[in-house]
């Protein structure tokens, strides 16, 4: 605004002006001058199988990426910028150590069977930072090895949000067993911790951007490093619902744009907290598109992206295959609106974080890459390498010098062959040859004339051809004698190839439900306890259900209640079906199997937010001994004495209403008594540890009907005419009405004993439950 103009504002329109260029950083918590003595902050969003062509900046014209061309515009973007390898953990093994994948350890795609990864005698980013005081974490794709030394939070993350390994390792019912296949379900993870299998994948890039934004929000204070390996595009793609069908480029393309837009939350928070002229941004790709096709075994999920003007794709040492979007952003630190077309990549990141960190490389290990921010601050226009290569595992290909690219001649294989169950277990035993082929004579390419390698000029140009053989050939030889071995740690055998997976007979989930499997909720000293999540796709939150199954408490499993739980889920009901401690022979299992259920209930109040569950509405469901269970829930709330160990113990274990199926309520009652004389096995003396007489107050604690008082939700009681008649509850329900808890019983005609699990009885038990449970959680 003109100086002559300004003047005549009147003051409180000044202050006005004032108040809103400054209020959204204050209120963020950060003031607007950042302290120059502080060593700058650390971002490297890193796509998988990003093509050159899929973002707008680099030509897309059915992808809309207006966030991630904003942040090319407001800093530099490269045009000769390569990942170190044509596949995923080889790049991820360079772009943390600043070293080629051969020299890192790590030449070829890791699988979930795996014994090796990235050594730990590697020196990471994450390393490096962490001696500077940094904040580290990595959310996203790890893909550099699944044994426990090996993941993320071991090499020099503070913590890990995210898969350990490629979303495309699910093992399809009826195909043979193959070395890409996992024997588990896809985890989400947090460090050790499952937190989701098979992970809901449609949402994967909003929950890695909300996680970054609070890790950013947290240490803002404070220099970080935040590692972003997003899970996509890699097939299969998946997008949620805000983003699919919005892209011109198909599934696809709603991914990419996923990814742009949590680019831009991101961004977006760095200029809100006054971080963004201390905070230099990278945005790149593991290596070249998928080709995808309408053949790929994911169907429409299999989509592939764009090489743009580029030959070749994922897998080649085309330029498709390895030149990728290359974006470095630092508002005052890097002019906006720069291009460079200088050879550039991935390995060039370390260097440069450590320079800029102040931090010496670490001695007596070689570092490939250099330092970049000579090239991005503008003080030169010359890149700093003389020579990249193109490696495929441990066979060198072809090489770069300025604009020049030379495809070797090869006339033989590697001669040492590289260890990885892609090969181990490749039946045809030829895929290790197609990857690292021959070459039966050298080809040339100029690459700033002929970016799509279509012209070979060798014969027009012996002399770089044999500049470029030489040098390539004197730097094979010093990178052979100096790379890294694969490091192996102790583990099971990969499983045998072959095998054929049978399908099973399993409850179709309802397009409306998603289903969270085997979800660790507890960890004791017997293990960890599980539970499945079955949560209804509607607007959250949604009340919570937690189903506890029978078997006398000695057997049974969650899945006793898979038919419930979705039933319920489709009702707006979060249900969780739960596992907890098994009593045996000469086992008991009380006080535990309680502890279980009161860490399952807390866990869900603990992950409200993540799975959209209202913690002041919860449930619990329980069959048989599953009831006796749902009973103590309810009527022993958060006394200290029944709460036990399992986590989160800030939590609650208290519900707001229970219904018991079935269930014992006293174990003091003349028939129970008289059960417990019977037979020392029989199901509650095991689950005790001890027949009445053996413990009569034992038998006291663990019966609901003495712990009764009016604190205690509502109850419903379900039996089966062929089952107990009601009067079992005669004296729990009594007490309860004297205390004014409302309380039901039903009855089902012809019910027998967890008649919910048969046909005819089924529909009359939910349409007594679900009436119930929508009146003591649903009504205001």
């Amino acid at each position: 605004m003109p100086q002559k103009y300004f003047r005549v504002l009147p003051l409180f329109v000044v202050s006005l002006l004032v108040t809103a260029i400054l209020l959204p950083r204050l209120v963020w918590g950060q003031a607007t001058k950042n302290d120059e003595s502080r060593p700058p902050n650390f971002i490297v969003l890193f796509a998988d199988d990003l093509g050159y062509g899929d973002l707008s900046c680099y030509g897309s014209d059915t992808i809309a990426t207006p966030e991630i061309d904003l942040m090319a515009a407001e800093g530099m973007r490269l045009t000769s910028f390569y990942a170190s390898a044509p596949f995923c953990s080889p790049s991820r093994a360079s772009i943390l150590t600043g070293r080629y994948p051969l020299r890192a350890g790590v030449p070829a795609v890791l699988f979930p069977h795996e014994n090796t990864g990235l050594p730990p005698s590697e020196i990471t980013i994450a390393e490096q930072l962490k001696q500077a005081g940094y904040a580290t974490l990595c959310i996203g794709k790890w893909h550099l090895g699944t044994p426990l030394p090996l993941r993320p939070h071991r090499q020099g993350f503070d913590a890990f949000y995210g898969l350990p390994h490629s979303n495309d390792s699910e093992w399809p019912p009826g195909e043979p067993f193959r070395a890409q296949f996992s024997r588990a379900p896809l985890p989400l993870m947090s460090n050790d911790a499952i937190l989701e299998a098979p992970v809901y994948q449609e949402t994967l890039t909003e929950r890695y951007t909300e996680r970054a934004i609070e890790f950013i929000l947290r240490n803002r204070n404070r220099p970080f490093f935040l590692y972003l390996p997003h899970t996509f595009p890699h097939t299969p793609l998946y997008a949620s619902e805000r983003f699919r069908g919005k892209s011109q480029g198909g599934l696809y393309g709603d991914a990419v744009e996923t990814l742009d837009w949590s680019t831009g939350r991101i961004l977006d928070t760095l200029r809100k907290t006054g971080l963004d002229e201390n905070t230099l941004v990278v945005f790149t790709s593991d290596n070249g598109p998928s080709p995808g096709g309408k053949n790929s075994r994911f169907g429409e999920r299999g989509g592939g992206g764009s090489a743009g003007p580029l030959r070749g794709h994922k897998g080649q040492t085309f330029e498709g295959g390895m030149r990728v979007p290359g974006i470095f952003w630092w508002p005052g630190r890097i002019p906006a609106g720069g291009e460079s077309g200088a050879v550039t990549s991935i390995l060039d990141l370390f260097p440069t974080v450590c320079a800029l960190a102040g931090q010496a490389p670490p001695e007596n290990v070689t570092i490939d890459g250099k330092d970049l921010m000579p090239l991005l601050s503008g003080e030169t226009g010359d890149g700093p390498n003389d020579l990249f290569c193109y490696y495929f595992g441990n066979q060198l290909q072809a090489v770069r010098s300025g604009p020049w690219k030379l495809f070797l001649q090869i006339d033989e294989f590697p001669k040492k062959r590289t260890q990885s169950l892609w090969y181990d277990l490749d039946e045809s035993g030829k895929l290790f040859e197609r990857h690292h082929r021959l070459w039966p004579k050298p080809e040339l390419y100029n690459l700033e004339k002929d970016i799509g390698e279509t012209k070979d000029v060798a014969k027009d140009h012996p002399d770089i051809v044999a500049r470029l053989t030489q040098e390539a050939a004197a730097f094979d030889a010093a990178l052979q004698k100096d790379k890294t071995p694969q490091t192996y740690v102790d583990g099971p055998a990969p499983p045998k190839a072959g095998e054929i997976r049978v399908e099973k007979a399993e409850l179709k989930v309802p397009d409306a439900v998603r289903a969270s499997y085997r979800l660790p909720y507890a960890e004791t000293p017997d293990g960890p306890q599980f539970l499945d999540l079955y949560v209804p796709r509607a607007k959250a939150p949604h009340p919570a259900v937690v189903l506890i199954h029978g078997g006398g408490w000695v057997k049974g499993a969650r899945e006793d209640f898979t038919t419930v739980a979705i039933r319920l889920a489709s009702e707006g009901y979060m249900a969780a079906t739960i596992d907890y401690r098994l009593a045996a022979e000469g086992k008991k299992t009380y006080p535990e199997a309680l502890h279980d259920c009161k860490s399952a209930v807390r866990w869900l109040r603990a992950h409200a937010a993540e799975y959209g569950v209202d913690p002041d509405r919860v449930a619990a469901v329980g069959s048989s001994a599953g009831g006796q269970l749902a009973a103590m829930l309810g009527v022993t709330g958060n006394k200290e004495v029944f709460e036990g160990e399992g986590g989160h113990p800030d939590e609650s274990s208290e519900v707001q209403a229970v219904c018991v199926m079935a269930g014992p309520v006293d174990l003091t009652s003349e028939e129970m008594i008289a059960y417990s004389r019977q037979s020392p096995t029989w199901f509650a003396n095991l689950y005790l540890g001890k027949t009445f007489d053996e413990d009569r107050q034992l038998h006291r604690q663990a019966s609901p009907i003495h712990h009764v008082d009016e604190t205690a939700p509502p109850f419903l009681f379900i039996d089966g005419s062929e089952d107990t008649p009601g009067e079992r509850y005669t004296e729990f329900r009594e007490m309860l009405d004297s205390l004014k808890v409302r309380n039901e019983l039903k009855v089902i005609e012809g019910g027998k004993h967890g008649m919910w699990k048969f046909h005819p009885w089924f529909e009359p038990t939910m349409e007594t439950l679900i009436p119930f449970l929508d009146s003591a959680l649903k009504a205001p």
